[in-house]
């Protein structure tokens, strides 16, 4: 794990353990969900993911690439 700006960065299977394999629900909306999880050395985080369509990101990607 390393620091971005304040911000750790953890990999899929260290957020899938932390969270019990995202099986503890905290809260959601219409286009997220929030897992509350628990890393080894005892804090606890909350982990949100997005649930993007993929017409958006495709959208989105056309737009960066051509920008690039």
């Amino acid at each position: 794990s390393e620091m971005v700006k304040g911000v750790l960065k953890m990999g899929r299977q260290e957020l899938d353990l932390a969270c019990e394999e995202f099986s503890n629900i905290i809260g959601s909306s219409a286009d997220s969900v929030v897992y509350k999880g628990t890393m080894k050395r005892g804090p606890e985080i909350a982990v949100i993911s997005l649930c993007i369509a993929e017409d958006y990101w495709t959208n989105y990607l056309d737009r960066y690439f051509q920008t690039e």
